[in-house]
């Protein structure tokens, strides 16, 4: 791996800004851009220690490196910050003892172990270039004298995983991490996320109970599975070449057809494991120019009977992809899900508590940016003290408030997340019932009602009421609303468990129009609108099937992975993600389950996933789905005994937030 030159060490006191931009990512980076400052920050290490295992074996003359992340670009601009060289000794350890010079407290950073002698023969001669051992640390600030940082294939896993969006130089000697100024909160997060799945202070994967002051966790498959990637990487990182079979073997069946977000560019061989772990995360189901079961079956035999991570795999899972589980008190009934700009997530709570319930999009932590404790968030309006209870769905506007209806109430409400504070919207008279909310690129609010009424407001109005248009049709609702980018934004309302769409625009007096029912639409339920504005909607019949189109021409797509399909979220490559709410029965680690799943098409209706989905993560009764910065999915579980929402790590491309910013920028279906 060649180095980039390392920033000047300047001793600087740590200043009153350096302190809040440190304590903004700690508390989930309130402010709306968390791009590190230009300020330098010498952060005085003295004595940074850690270790660097293959498997349980130390690996000798590795040389490392201490990166601050990148702000220039997708996987690029990341700096050394260790001045000199710095190699590990006999017993795999390390110290650095260099002042680090930060571009400011909040930087994210990584450590990396590249080369060495994993045989145990403490051989200067020995040197296995394919050695690439990656722990993401966090906040440059956080770095003290007492940080002891474990470095094995577990923590190069989960940077893999939690990373992978923000990595490129796939076969170079450069793995650089980074990301455009205008997506820093979303590599922040990802940072944080990767910490979830795998503490660098240990190199353990996460428990399947969440410890003591955390609210995450990974289900036993995710758990084994993490540990069957890190067993898989051991076994070419524990050879003295990087010829050796494992390692070839591991770069073949790990290499995806093209490159990642494209489909005509040939993808490179990897040249190191934390390559081949990225497209692990990035091609989950190994799929190239040999059969995916193929691949999926070489590289689980890579991990041998002296596997040094345990729990782990007996036998190929359906894919790699894994997943975070968010726990709290009194979440149940999870309907939808939207994103902030901070990367922050909303989800709406149907139950009779009602309201939205906020996480941090990098830590899960309940409460997100606004800070609030304790489980479900119940807002109430400033005057009237209705309580927001059967709330739908949930949206967020371009400054950042989310808005929502009590479904049992005559009330629109929008929150601020950084003051947690609510105002309420009075419903006319005979609107009752608010169901799909959106907000268009012009900052409207627009939402449907259970008796088919559209409702209208500015999201920047702080009195008044939605303005009300006459029903779609007498008797008719909408479960969703999709709205097209544009001047005269349109707006695509399916009729729940119908088969036509409704479409009107959002500016002005709306004058609905209505599809026919020729493509063969059915139960009609969760909707999206792409890059291209063509809309996507799930028909939540049994069978399940997907409509996609504009105007009144629509199209059906079926597809086996479709089991009674509910919401619909577009990521970053314009790629189509739907939750399942139906199971499907397969057979995981040797035993016959019976799960939910998680659907990926690209944007011209081909299956991505496997046949299945990606899954098994814990999702029962998959419900409200969103893409966040960082690439995450995230997937609600809907019903009265499920109080989880699961995170399925870095699966897809990171995707512009909120979405009424990407409708009025026109970059849906781009990266931020």
């Amino acid at each position: 791996m060649s180095y980039l030159s390392s920033p000047k060490s300047t001793t600087l006191l740590l200043s009153t800004l350096a302190s809040a931009a440190l304590l903004s990512f700690l508390t989930g980076c309130t402010m709306q851009s968390t791009a590190p400052s230009s300020l330098q920050l010498a952060i005085a290490v003295p004595a940074l220690k850690g270790g660097v295992m293959g498997g349980q074996q130390p690996v000798f003359g590795s040389v490392i490196g201490l990166y601050a992340a990148g702000t220039s670009g997708y996987g690029t601009g990341a700096t050394n910050l260790v001045t000199g060289t710095v190699k590990t000794d006999a017993n795999g350890g390390f110290t650095i003892t260099n002042t680090l010079a930060c571009p400011s407290a909040s930087t994210p950073t990584y450590l990396t172990a590249t080369g060495g002698d994993p045989s145990g023969a403490a051989s200067s001669s020995i040197n296995n270039t394919a050695i690439e051992l990656v722990a993401a640390l966090g906040p440059c600030g956080n770095l003290t004298s007492s940080t002891f940082i474990q470095v094995n294939e577990v923590t190069t896993a989960a940077a893999a995983f939690g990373l992978g969006q923000f990595f490129s130089g796939f076969g170079t000697s450069t793995d650089a991490i980074g990301a455009p100024s205008t997506n820093q909160n979303g590599l922040i997060n990802a940072f944080a996320t990767a910490n979830n799945l795998a503490s660098f202070s240990t190199g353990v994967a996460t428990p399947t109970t969440a410890a003591s002051g955390t609210n995450y966790s990974l289900i036993a498959l995710d758990q084994r599975k993490l540990n069957t990637i890190a067993n898989i990487l051991s076994d070419c990182v524990n050879q003295t070449t990087s010829s050796a079979i494992p390692c070839t073997t591991l770069f073949s069946a790990a290499t995806p057809t093209y490159a990642p977000r494209s489909t005509s560019t040939t993808a490179t061989a990897p040249t190191d494991i934390f390559q081949a772990a990225i497209y692990m995360s990035l091609n989950p189901t190994s799929t190239n120019a040999s059969s995916s079961s193929t691949n999926m079956t070489s590289l689980i035999a890579l991990q041998t009977p002296f596997m040094p991570f345990a729990p782990s795999l007996t036998t190929a899972p359906t894919d790699w992809t894994l997943a975070i589980q968010y726990t709290g008190t009194g979440i149940s009934y999870l309907s939808s899900a939207a994103v902030d700009a901070n990367g922050d997530l909303w989800f709406s709570n149907t139950n009779t508590t009602g309201g939205v319930v906020m996480l941090n999009g990098g830590t899960g932590t309940i409460g997100g940016t606004a800070g609030v404790t304790g489980g479900v968030i119940n807002f109430f309006t400033g005057t009237s003290g209705e309580t927001a209870n059967g709330t739908r769905q949930v949206a967020i506007d371009k400054e950042g408030n989310a808005w929502y209806g009590g479904y049992n109430t005559a009330y629109l409400y929008r929150t601020t997340a950084s003051t947690s504070s609510t105002l309420g919207y009075s419903i006319a008279s005979g609107s009752t019932l608010p169901y799909a909310i959106s907000v268009d690129g012009n900052d409207e609010v627009v939402a449907t009602t259970a008796n088919g009424n559209i409702l209208e407001i500015a999201a920047t109005a702080t009195t008044g009421s939605p303005t009300t248009t006459a029903a779609i049709v007498s008797g008719s609702s909408s479960a969703s609303l999709a709205i097209t980018s544009g001047a005269t934004p349109t707006a695509y309302a399916p009729t729940k468990g119908g088969s036509g769409v409704y479409e009107f625009t959002t500016t002005g007096t709306p004058v609905t129009t209505f599809s026919n029912t020729s493509d063969g639409e059915t139960a009609n339920y969760g909707a999206a609108v792409d890059g291209n504005n063509k809309v996507w909607i799930a028909n939540e019949s049994t069978a399940g099937a997907l409509s996609v189109g504009s105007g009144s021409s629509f199209t059906q797509i079926t597809n086996t992975c479709l089991l009674t399909p509910q919401f619909v979220a577009i990521d970053g490559n314009n790629n189509v993600w739907v939750s399942n709410s139906g199971t499907v029965t397969a057979t995981e680690n040797g035993a016959s389950d019976t799960f939910n799943t998680i659907c990926e098409f690209n944007n011209a209706g081909t299956l991505v996933s496997s046949s299945i989905g990606y899954g098994p993560h814990g999702i029962s009764t998959g419900r409200g789905i969103a893409v966040d910065l960082s690439g995450n999915v995230w997937v609600t579980s809907y019903g009265s005994t499920y109080s989880t929402v699961t995170e399925i790590v870095g699966a897809a491309v990171p995707a512009v937030a909120p979405l009424a910013t990407a409708l009025f920028k026109g970059t849906v279906g781009t990266r931020p």
